[in-house]
């Protein structure tokens, strides 16, 4: 029975920096593997998902026709991208004036669209690439003349020759799936046309059940219970989990708190916007689970005593040592586990379509 492989990549809370957790976390797992005695992780995969941060990990896996041997290069990859994600230099202050005044987005993002511009190519497009991907994104305005709304796109190189998605930019697909509000600009694409985008984890954080239900959509109808039941494999990858919480002080049984408490508190800024996207992820970890069961579904997220962070300068260093923090090389020895089980099947070769890339415009 032929498995069909999932990596989901979730998505990182506001700023996005932290989505080298989860490059870490598949490097690290691939070299256990290896170690084992298996040829890698991701040679047989279909399908790589990833929103907002994730998404930046998911199309760099796309863009290589053998991801197992493309995973070394995520240090040099996240040296770069965390180089170019900031504020241009001359315009500093501004930026700074202007984000205290409500006027203006916390960070800019030009160098960072110029950065996926160079490392993807000017002229690249989702259907150029070898792998095929997902990419959740929330668009602001659908420019319907009958019904003008906002609604949650969800990228993919899926479709045949007439499907739009397979010519959208692939720097613009990974900016538009990354620009958290009121921490990124609004960004709407290199041409300057067309509908403005806001961060996919504004519904989809963790994109698990975005990706399986865009498989199910489109298979044959008669396929989809014997896909969820026997075929899916679906391994979910987040960027740690540090202790968050909120105890606020009550008052008979209420802490009547307004948007400053919630947006605003120097101690703990936009403690809504973290509660939000990470209370979504959660839910989809359990649904997921739920829908695919143990055998079906592996999720790799491990618990921090502190947030991770890394510069452009020591993020190689620290995916390197990341095994090394408390916990977490047992975490990725639990995950290498389950994808040696028999049970599980992640490992079963598939001689037929190692190595070959999925042809443009077929559903894996």
């Amino acid at each position: 029975m032929r498995k069909l492989r999932i990596v989901s990549i979730e998505g990182t809370t506001l700023t996005g920096g932290s989505a080298f957790i989860s490059a870490s976390l598949l490097q690290h797992t691939n070299q256990a593997l290896r170690q084992s005695g298996h040829p890698g992780l991701l040679r047989d995969v279909h399908v790589f998902a990833g929103t907002s941060a994730g998404s930046w990990n998911a199309l760099y896996l796309a863009s290589h026709k053998d991801p197992d041997a493309a995973l070394p290069g995520l240090d040099e990859y996240w040296s770069e991208l965390l180089a170019a994600f900031s504020s241009e230099d001359l315009l500093m202050l501004a930026r700074v004036v202007g984000t205290a005044m409500g006027t203006q987005a916390l960070m800019s993002t030009r160098r960072l669209r110029d950065f996926f511009l160079d490392f993807f190519g000017h002229d690249t497009r989702l259907g150029d690439l070898p792998r095929k991907v997902i990419v959740p994104s929330f668009q602001l305005d659908n420019r319907s003349p009958n019904h003008r709304h906002w609604k949650p796109k969800v990228f993919h190189n899926f479709g045949g020759p007439e499907d739009p998605d397979l010519y959208e930019l692939v720097a613009d697909v990974a900016m538009r799936s990354g620009s958290p509000p009121l921490v990124t600009p609004i960004y709407q694409g290199v041409d300057g046309t067309g509908s403005g985008y806001v961060d996919g984890g504004i519904f989809a954080n963790n994109p698990s059940m975005v990706a399986l239900s865009q498989i199910i959509h489109d298979v044959r109808e008669a396929e989809r219970l014997d896909l969820i039941g026997n075929r899916a494999l679906l391994l979910s990858l987040g960027n740690g989990m540090s202790q968050e919480y909120i105890d606020p002080m009550m008052f008979r049984g209420m802490a009547d708190w307004g948007y400053r408490r919630w947006l605003l508190d120097p101690s703990d800024p936009q403690v809504l916007l973290r509660m939000l996207f990470q209370a979504g992820s959660q839910a989809v970890d359990y649904q997921t689970r739920s829908l695919l069961g143990d055998d079906g579904y592996y999720r790799l997220n491990p618990c921090f005593s502190h947030p991770i962070s890394a510069n452009p300068h020591n993020v190689a260093r620290t995916m390197e040592t990341l095994p090394q923090l408390p916990g977490v090389g047992e975490d990725i020895a639990a995950a290498v586990g389950w994808l040696m089980s028999p049970e599980v099947g992640w490992m079963e070769s598939e001689v037929e379509d190692s190595g070959k890339a999925p042809k443009r415009g077929a559903a894996p």
